[in-house]
């Protein structure tokens, strides 16, 4: 049964688990990867065999605004990527069962589901990181993965939780520095990678070390931005 075919049999009010594990399933399978495989990747194709020549000099310019504008960018990206990401399992997944219960046009929906993800995308963002980070502690604290806390929170739910509490409240207090100097260096990396691979082969004053050079040039370039970042970090979110 296809993705279509599946939405018009569902009646709204006999919605469960299983349909709704059914609609994600068939979506993706019957919609979404078709979609990739038939047309977004041909034009990715195209796009990229279109800008190659200029691809270095797209990169430096990318990385630029990383660089001494990356923490707006990332809420930006968030913000939008939530929209879209919202917008089309409007119109896909939401659209044709709304539609079928109440007499409105699928965009609409599409346009309602976009704002909405776009809205709660700062909450949903701080959960995802939340989740992860202290996923990420808290399993090794639990079961004496880590040596040093091995004695005081093996097999210790209770003390796993509270050192994974405490580490994820430090990580949001940090975070908006986190997010400045990581979208710097992020900036400064791609800048490196077109520059030393290119035109200046930085590494032969490390011995060759690639990695070395990148990484001090990396910083060497994120360092003014990382106090342009820090210094107007107070004029956004």
């Amino acid at each position: 049964m296809s993705f279509a075919d599946f939405i018009e049999s569902v009646q709204i009010d006999s919605i469960g688990i299983k349909e709704v594990i059914a609609i994600v399933v068939l979506f993706f399978y019957d919609f979404l990867w078709p979609l990739c495989l038939e047309e977004l990747l041909p034009m990715a194709v195209d796009f990229m065999g279109s800008v190659l020549p200029y691809l270095g000099y797209i990169i430096i310019g990318v990385s630029l605004l990383f660089v001494f504008f990356g923490r707006k960018l990332l809420w930006l990206i968030r913000f939008l990527g939530f929209f879209a990401a919202g917008a089309v399992l409007g119109l896909y997944l939401l659209g044709p069962i709304v539609t079928d219960a109440v007499d409105i046009p699928e965009w609409v929906v599409a346009l309602v589901t976009g704002i909405i993800a776009a809205v709660l995308s700062k909450l949903v963002y701080y959960l995802f990181v939340a989740i992860v980070s202290g996923g990420a502690l808290f399993v090794p604290l639990y079961f004496g993965l880590i040596p040093l806390v091995d004695g005081f929170t093996a097999d210790n739910w209770v003390g796993s939780l509270i050192v994974t509490g405490v580490a994820v409240i430090i990580l949001f207090v940090l975070l908006k520095y986190i997010e400045i100097i990581g979208t710097a260096m992020l900036g400064g990396w791609g800048i490196g990678m077109v520059v030393l691979v290119k035109w200046w082969h930085f590494e032969t004053l490390f011995s060759g070390n690639f990695a070395l050079a990148l990484l001090v040039f990396s910083a060497v370039v994120a360092l003014p931005g990382i106090i342009v970042q820090m210094k107007t970090r107070k004029r956004y979110v």
